[in-house]
């Protein structure tokens, strides 16, 4: 019990560093509209099974990871997203679900994210890539 609420104040703490210090409005151009929309970007990825893979933001704000079989919807706040992966029997036994969050800076993308396994904390990957 106590581990998840660390957990959670863990998260809470990032989301609000997230959303409060990162500086958005002069790394994007003003849009009224979601900026992430048919975008695809190649991505690499750091601490997970996967070495490399495409992300695909969708217009109904759903989110395609080539490399995970599975649906994830998303966030955009300017050129920032915050997105939420579910990944059904995953290796044929397991759920996999993931929180992931990035910013795009003109053709490129950087994030990190967290693995859930079962909806437990396994561990924190990072990505980065450039749009297809």
């Amino acid at each position: 019990m106590v581990v998840y609420h660390r957990f959670v104040n863990f998260l809470l703490i990032q989301l609000f560093l997230l959303l409060i210090l990162m500086p958005t409005t002069v790394l994007a151009d003003y849009s009224p509209k979601n900026t992430f929309v048919g975008m695809k970007y190649t991505i690499y990825l750091y601490n997970t099974e996967e070495a490399s893979t495409t992300i695909s933001f969708r217009e109904n704000m759903s989110l395609l990871i080539d490399a995970y079989d599975g649906f994830g919807l998303y966030l955009p706040i300017n050129n920032i997203f915050i997105a939420l992966y579910w990944v059904p029997n995953y290796h044929d036994n397991d759920d996999l679900f993931m929180i992931v969050n990035g910013v795009v800076v003109s053709e490129f993308i950087v994030g990190w994210g967290v693995t859930l396994p079962n909806y437990r904390f396994k561990s924190i990957f990072l990505f980065f890539g450039y749009e297809e």
